[in-house]
């Protein structure tokens, strides 16, 4: 027969971990009650992680929207769309080498034909690596605050390009679809008293869509896109 079997030794380790147990056991349990513990998970849950769904380089990137269509009637709205998504960008470390939207309308103003340039030569024209890509495709705004009758809204594609490839079928880097990423910012009628004109109310729209398109490429919380959104 086998003798008495050794006992097992405690590490170092195992003892912070029972000191660990012990505390929140024996500690906070009696404090906060299971109540307040409820509270406490239920606020871990909200601040659910969303992943970025594409990582950008750290290299020089250009923020190309456009408005073919001029859906935007508010003034500057898509050079402040340009900032507003670089300035997230920045915020987050995402990309901090955003081409400044002076650059980009320098290019815009000298080139005769600008519209008929291609994303690759625009990219290329500024020193792009990557480019983000984003057609305005809806963006409506009453006339006036006092008019205000439906939702207010900006709807925006996304796509970012590779300008250094000269196959245009690998030019593409994101999203796989080559409808590109839809994102839109709405304001509805609950926070119009927060607006003094259609000024304020753009600005508010046009911000909050630069902020959810920014948050395309950086980890975020669920609850801090609320925290930071005008928008529903």
């Amino acid at each position: 027969m086998s003798g008495p079997q050794p006992a097992h030794k405690i590490t170092p380790a195992w003892y912070c971990l029972l000191a660990f147990v012990s505390i929140i056991a024996g500690g906070i349990f009696p404090l906060t009650g299971c109540k307040t513990m409820g509270y406490l998970f239920k606020d871990f849950a909200s601040k659910k992680s969303v992943p970025a769904a594409f990582q950008l380089t750290h290299d020089p990137l250009l923020i190309l929207v456009d408005d073919d269509q001029e859906w935007c009637t508010w003034a500057g709205g898509r050079d402040h769309l340009t900032e507003q998504i670089a300035k997230s960008l920045n915020e987050s470390g995402a990309n901090t080498k955003s081409i400044p939207v002076s650059q980009i309308n320098s290019i815009r103003q000298s080139h005769p034909n600008f519209s008929e340039l291609s994303i690759r030569e625009v990219g290329k024209a500024v020193g792009a690596q990557q480019i983000m890509w984003v057609q305005i495709r809806a963006f409506s705004i009453p006339q006036s605050i006092d008019q205000f009758s439906g939702p207010t809204v900006m709807t925006v594609r996304v796509k970012v390009f590779n300008p250094n490839t000269e196959e245009k079928s690998g030019m593409r880097l994101w999203p796989a679809s080559p409808e590109g990423e839809i994102v839109t910012a709405t304001i509805d009628m609950s926070h119009m008293p927060e607006y003094k004109n259609t000024d304020d109310l753009a600005r508010a729209l046009v911000d909050d869509l630069g902020l959810k398109v920014a948050q395309l490429f950086f980890d975020h919380s669920e609850e801090e896109n609320k925290e930071q959104s005008h928008t529903g």
